[in-house]
């Protein structure tokens, strides 16, 4: 009927139909409709209002002061009147809606039948107006609270000093593809962000403490796993520390394989870039560097060689070496390096800086070992500082003479131009002439070189599932590699030094980057010199400017009037301000000491008292746009400054160290449980974004995983078998296949068969076929062969329907009951 869209008219023609007392029912039906719709949409704003965190002005309540309690006590408060707010409006919606049911069923009964539909599509049209125009309204209201947020947010942000957080350089974006709002907000939290875990699995927890456990008394042991026990199944609800549109982003970006997300070589910025731009850049300094590619029906036997090749020389020294530690070293489940490249946004074309990840390689350990032997040459270099601080120690109190000049002479690409043998012969005299070899290592010189020549002459590693050999240079990512490195730069310039006519007055240098002090006339003989020494070692140069400075480390060193040295701090270009965010999920202490670090690098390197206040507000305004609460600043700089030394206590015996998954609030009470009994309690953090990001590294296939806990299915029933392994799962796999292939050896003599493999039991009583390919990985990544024991039985006591011989190694029975 045309008349249900025109409201007077259809309530006159209503109304001569029936009696007054009617009508006002009939009207007021209609003020509920719409009372109806405005509370509904005034609940829905209120929801939106409590998911985004941005507060109506009316219930908003201000903090009396800039404390941490104060802030959470005062959003709480916030939260807590909304939550009512909503409440009430639930309350209010339940109320329209039964009065609203109760005056249908009056006018079902008084309303002519000739015009009932006629009303009930009027009061459906009215409600549908109503809610359409009250939806429109509150929508308007949110985005002009929300603009209003953003705007104060902004202005909160411009009254800081521009140098403090550069969100430009935060985030570089350098693909095709578009991040919108909600992604940007996501990066910009860093890839070290750590998320909130809703909870703490035993899984993660319980293999790791449970070998430190048993080395306390059988009693003691059963009282801690108690109090664990106790603290796992009463964990806290934690609050998400991202938004839902943060979440949502996250899950977007981690389908997207268009493009990679890594952090940049310097800066801490996080970098967006074309998936196929990034492997064309890593092709082809793969293609141009010292590097030869391995044909792919190679690539097996030369895998297998290199680790038959490192036992085989552990082997002959294993009798020095002793059982454990040559236990320790000798390759187990081993992999080749993976490759990978890091940005350089500071350059043109940003190419890439190689690095080669050594974990599980087969020389990994050994190198880890060469590494220790060999640090104690590396101090003693001469030219050689530490860090930043060590440089501001031996220019302090230095002064220049007026033709005298500052320079800085940098190596390109140190790593992959070192001379191996070169290297090799100068290490082998530094072995020579150590007296006390002996006392910190059972090997000869001779054995030590043999280890270290094998590993850096062996650097095999992985890309895009094609397998490299470095064949020059050392690899950036060996732990023996900086060290080699650097003895082998402390003999090059050592050689260029002594044939210098005018000597610099000073040459102090870290890894590839060198500060120097010498005669204005004598630097470009200096730089000539240096350079002639090796065809492949070439240096950069840069010299002070026309106002005297220069920047070396993060030193900014200044020449002043009376030509003494002045040091403040330096920030590359490619400084973006981002340090860890203080809503990551990481422990107190760990953002104390990010504040600490920043505080003392001040005290430290600053030397001007007007340029340490500078700073320290510098770095105050920064660390408040990573969130951090001023007042939490204020009281570490407080205590930086005027807090009396700390005395000296003595060092306390751990029986053991382990590391546990970090989460507030629980991960702290098993820390306070375990230091009672003298173990020492490190927190991890796998959550971050980084981890769920950040994929650049070739994946170990499933089948080449190793170190893990793993799960195989029956393919007609719901039996499981649970299995641990230290070797590449498809070597464990082809044992359980091979039980399976040979059934009918065993068939009649079940016993035997029983003590063989219980997949190949299972099989042979039921007549089921076992699913190899769908094999699953439980968990990975343990520390010991006690912790991966601990978790399969974790994991089989957590499947009732195992078709295990035996539980694993037994568990204590407070852990028993947690699965």
């Amino acid at each position: 009927m045309s008349y249900i869209h025109s409201a007077p008219k259809f309530c006159k023609y209503f109304r001569s139909f029936l009696d007054e007392d009617t009508y006002k029912i009939f009207c007021n039906r209609i003020k509920l409709s719409k009372k109806m719709c405005n509370w509904y949409n005034h609940r829905i704003f209120n929801l939106r209002c409590l998911n985004q965190q941005t507060y109506p002005r009316t219930i908003l309540i201000k903090s009396p002061d800039n404390s941490i309690r104060s802030i959470k006590a005062a959003v709480t408060a916030t939260r807590t009147f909304l939550r009512e707010r909503i409440h009430r409006s639930t309350m209010n919606l339940e109320s329209l809606r039964s009065r609203i049911t109760n005056i249908d069923d009056i006018l079902s009964f008084i309303i002519p039948t000739e015009i009932r539909t006629s009303v009930n599509d009027f009061f459906q049209h009215k409600e549908y107006f109503y809610n359409q125009s009250s939806k429109k309204r509150q929508i308007r209201k949110f985005e002009q609270m929300l603009k209003h947020t953003v705007k104060q947010n902004n202005q909160k942000q411009n009254k800081n000093n521009s140098k403090s957080l550069d969100l430009n350089k935060v985030v570089v974006n350098l693909s095709d593809r578009i991040l919108n709002e909600q992604e940007i907000s996501l990066l910009r939290k860093g890839l070290n962000f750590n998320m909130n875990r809703s909870r703490l699995s035993v899984f993660d927890v319980i293999p790791t403490i449970d070998s430190a456990l048993n080395k306390l008394p059988e009693d003691q042991a059963n009282i801690v796993r108690n109090k664990i026990s106790s603290t796992l199944l009463h964990q806290k609800p934690n609050n998400c520390n991202m938004s839902k549109n943060e979440i949502y982003a996250l899950k977007q970006l981690r389908k997207e394989k268009t493009v990679i997300i890594t952090r940049a070589d310097k800066g801490n910025t996080t970098v967006v870039m074309n998936t196929s731009d990034y492997n064309n850049k890593a092709s082809q300094h793969l293609n141009e560097g010292p590097y030869e590619k391995i044909k792919a029906t190679k690539c097996r036997a030369t895998l297998n060689n290199l680790k038959a090749e490192t036992s085989r020389v552990l082997r002959s020294i294993k009798s020095k070496l002793g059982q454990s530690l040559w236990f320790s070293l000798a390759p187990k489940s081993c992999s080749p390096c993976r490759f990978y490249g890091l940005p350089k946004i500071h350059k043109m074309n940003v190419p890439l800086r190689p690095v080669v990840d050594y974990t599980n390689s087969p020389t990994y350990n050994l190198a880890k070992y060469l590494a220790g032997i060999l640090k104690h040459y590396d101090k003693e270099a001469k030219y050689g500082i530490k860090n930043a601080f060590d440089f501001k120690n031996m220019i302090t109190n230095m002064r220049l003479e007026e033709d005298e000049i500052m320079a800085s002479f940098d190596v390109c690409s140190l790593f992959t131009n070192v001379h191996i043998n070169n290297s090799l012969d100068i290490i082998n005299e530094y072995l020579l002439a150590d007296n006390d070899l002996s006392i910190r290592c059972p090997l000869e010189p001779s054995e030590i070189i043999k280890c270290l020549s094998l590993c850096l002459n062996s650097t095999l590693f992985k890309f895009r599932g094609d397998l490299y050999k470095q064949t020059e240079g050392v690899a950036m990512g060996s732990p023996v590699s900086p060290i080699v490195a650097n003895l082998f730069m402390h003999s090059l310039e050592t050689n260029a030094l002594s044939k210098c006519v005018y000597p610099p007055k000073l040459w102090l240098r870290y890894v590839d980057d060198t500060f120097i002090i010498t005669k204005r006339d004598a630097l470009d003989e200096l730089f000539e010199n240096v350079n002639s020494i090796s065809n492949k070692i070439k240096f950069t140069k840069e010299i002070e400017t026309a106002d005297h400075k220069l920047s070396f480390l993060d030193c900014l060193i200044e020449r002043k009037q009376d030509n003494y040295l002045k040091i403040n701090i330096f920030r590359k270009p490619t400084y973006s301000g981002k340090y860890l965010d203080y809503k990551s999920a990481h422990a107190k202490s760990t953002k104390v000491t990010v504040v600490g670090n920043l505080i003392n690098r001040i005290h430290q390197l600053v030397t001007d008292n007007e340029d340490k206040e500078t700073e320290l507000n510098l770095v105050m305004s920064t660390l408040m746009m990573n969130n951090y609460p001023k007042n939490f600043i204020k009281k570490i700089l407080k205590e930086k400054r005027y807090g009396k030394a700390k005395q000296k206590v003595q060092p306390k015996e751990w029986i053991d160290t382990v590391v546990v998954p970090y989460r507030n609030g629980t991960s702290e009470e098993i820390r306070r449980i375990l230091n009672k009994h003298a173990i020492r309690v490190f927190f991890r953090t796998n959550n971050t974004l980084g981890s769920a990001l950040v994929n650049i590294k070739d994946r170990v296939p499933k089948e080449e995983q190793t170190n893990c806990v793993y799960e195989i299915k029956c393919n007609d029933c719901s039996a499981k078998y649970v299995g641990e392994t230290s070797r590449q799962l498809n070597v464990r796999m082809k044992e359980h296949k091979l039980c399976l292939k040979h059934i009918s050896q065993f068939s009649t003599d079940i016993l035997k068969l029983e003590n063989k493999s219980a997949i190949a039991l299972h099989s042979i009583e039921s007549g089921h076929s076992i699913d190899f390919d769908g094999i699953k990985i439980l968990q990975k990544g343990f520390n010991s062969y006690k912790e991966r024991l601990t978790s399969e039985a974790l994991h089989i006591w957590a499947n009732p329907n195992n078709i295990n011989r035996r539980d694993g190694v037994l568990l204590a029975a407070s852990w028993q009951l947690m699965v």
